[in-house]
């Protein structure tokens, strides 16, 4: 499937304006505050589709950059919440052991 720049333009618009609402929600809110890096992810991957129907070599040019710029802040990321989590329980547990 092929689209023009147009109406992939319109239609990336929508698709995105209505992910951002779902990000307004409880739900969305939550994954917002502790996975942002998820809710980057799925947008770009949104914003990708879109490219990819107007032009594929570009869309798989943009995927493998953003694989490549993305996967150290996704780490980094992740290794931040590893240590806010663990950081928690050690407060959360330390009253009981005294």
């Amino acid at each position: 499937m092929h689209l023009d720049i147009v109406p992939a333009l319109i239609a990336c618009f929508g698709v995105c304006a209505i992910y951002a609402l779902l990000l307004s929600t409880r739900r969305g809110q939550w994954w917002t505050l502790y996975a942002t890096w998820a809710t980057v992810v799925f947008g770009c991957g949104l914003v990708l589709a879109f490219v990819a129907l107007v032009d594929t070599d570009a869309a798989l040019l943009a995927l493998w950059m953003f694989i490549a710029g993305g996967t150290p802040i996704v780490i980094r990321s992740l290794w931040l919440t590893g240590r806010h989590l663990l950081a928690w329980f050690e407060y959360r547990t330390r009253g009981r052991d005294e």
